[in-house]
């Protein structure tokens, strides 16, 4: 696995290293790559996760809000060599776009106005958390719907209707002015807490994640002859003018999901039923859908004693939060006066990022971290148990039945596949990795060729595929069956 990884950043440190010396880099950020929300400079400095730790950590009495959080790429967002790596060449297409990346990848460093120069050759040390808690919890919805965020002038994030609808991706927030957290849960008055807390329903939205996980090029928005979008999409309210004021600029009079596409994950959730889906709806679910993430997260939401709504009465939907945040029967803070919750969210955050957490311990090994190097023992511990995390959302985020006669009998598989991926596709393969003997210390892989998808139908025709379990074992080997992927 070691050696493995080591080859497989290579390509990336190239990328970095030559950039590094490189002068594709905008010492103030263009207009044609500037956002509404809260500005650079705006609020206080937020307070870094070490101070949040002080109290939210403590294994001896099952807090671990931080530790979770620290095995997280929330946590290691600065630190991942492929965001540099693709930042670098970002930078190289049009100078001062890296602050767009570093926006969402170091929140801290962004707000602090270290994203100048744009190819992060500022950011200090304490700029290695990535995402951090206080950024999180100083999140409102920027409707305004509920806290008021700071958004001044031009810089207002949302389309300015009755009521008005907030703008949504690309790292638009509108962070509080005061040092009061935001969360689900509001302090009781007689609490006396380190710092005020507000009760806020956005952290429990999906419009919340959606914050930074639908990801637009302003830039491409703006000037592109398309705008950035499909044929056939909505016209963009668009300046095209390169280095025009921002009050014209297509970030700053549409939604982002509107123009340059970049990755759209919080939308193309949306656009499916799952979102308005209650937990306590389970049992309406087709089969097919009864099953891995979706099972094991409604499980853990049946702790609130609700039927899977939240303790307090509030629905709770399959939202982003409920799967990658499933709630637990535990205490929030070590002290004494906390009380033990049954539907605290736990902060791990788990995605699909199974490899990157060695990948970043490899580089942290041999000095080749570009930020945050130096990794405490506790830190690279947090971060090998995300990537034990991160395996195990794989193997529960999809299932394999057969419809002809394998028998996968021990065998251990894991693919996370992606519907509307496997709708676009009209052949060739999907999977291309090891196709011999796993050895037993290795992750499970497996050769699959897909010689043709019929659209929507979710049935995969899968030949020449040889499954092993993890001793490197031939379990079995389907030469032309026919597999149901879910």
């Amino acid at each position: 696995m070691r050696s493995r990884v080591a080859a497989g950043v290579a390509a990336l440190l190239l990328v970095t290293g030559a950039f590094a010396g490189s002068s594709h880099a905008a010492l103030t950020v263009p207009t044609d790559i500037q956002q509404p929300g809260t500005q650079p400079g705006e609020v206080a400095p937020l307070e870094r996760p070490d101070q949040c730790s002080n109290c939210h950590a403590d294994s001896n009495k099952g807090v671990e809000l931080a530790n979770e959080w620290g095995g997280s790429m929330m946590a290691h967002a600065s630190r991942d060599p492929i965001f540099w790596a693709t930042m670098a060449i970002a930078e190289q297409d049009f100078d001062g776009s890296g602050d767009l990346c570093l926006r969402c990848h170091t929140t801290a460093a962004w707000m602090e106005e270290r994203s100048t120069p744009t190819d992060g050759s500022a950011l200090t040390s304490a700029d290695a958390d990535g995402v951090e808690c206080h950024f999180c919890h100083a999140m409102t919805n920027p409707d305004g719907s509920e806290h008021p965020g700071v958004m001044n002038g031009d810089f207002v994030a949302s389309d300015g209707g009755n009521p008005p609808k907030g703008y949504l991706g690309s790292g638009i927030a509108a962070l509080l002015a005061t040092d009061d957290k935001a969360g689900p849960y509001a302090y009781p008055s007689d609490a006396n807490p380190p710092h005020g807390a507000l009760g806020s329903s956005f952290h429990r939205s999906v419009d919340y994640c959606g914050t930074c996980h639908d990801v637009s090029n302003p830039a491409v928005g703006d000037l592109a002859h398309n705008n950035g979008t499909l044929d056939g999409a909505p016209p963009v309210v668009a300046s095209g003018a390169p280095g025009g004021p921002v009050a014209g600029k297509a970030a700053f009079n549409n939604f982002p999901h509107s123009y340059g596409v970049v990755e759209r994950t919080f939308s193309e959730y949306k656009s499916g039923a799952l979102v308005e889906t209650l937990v306590s709806d389970y049992g309406t679910l087709p089969a097919d859908l009864k099953a891995g993430a979706i099972l094991e997260a409604r499980n853990a939401a049946l702790l609130a004693g609700q039927n899977g709504d939240y303790a307090d009465g509030t629905d709770r939907y399959f939202s982003c939060q409920t799967c990658h945040m499933q709630p637990a029967n535990v205490k929030g803070c070590k002290h004494n006066s906390a009380p033990v919750r049954p539907d605290m969210p736990t902060h791990d955050l788990t995605g699909g990022s199974y490899w990157m957490p060695a990948a970043i311990a490899y580089l942290d090994s041999v000095g080749k971290l570009r930020l945050g190097g130096g990794m405490t023992s506790d830190q690279l511990g947090q971060l090998a148990a995300g990537g034990v995390r991160a395996e195990h959302q794989l193997e529960i985020a999809a299932s394999l039945s057969d419809s002809a006669s394998l028998a996968l009998g021990p065998c251990r598989i894991a693919l996370a596949i992606d519907p509307l991926f496997l709708a676009s596709l009209q052949g060739g393969p999907l999977f291309q990795n090891y196709a011999g003997q796993v050895p037993a210390s290795s992750p499970f892989r497996v050769r699959l060729r897909v010689p043709a998808i019929p659209a929507l139908t979710g049935i995969c025709l899968f030949h020449a595929a040889a499954f092993f379990n993890r001793a490197g074992i031939t379990c079995c080997t389907n030469t032309a069956g026919t597999m149901v992927v879910r």
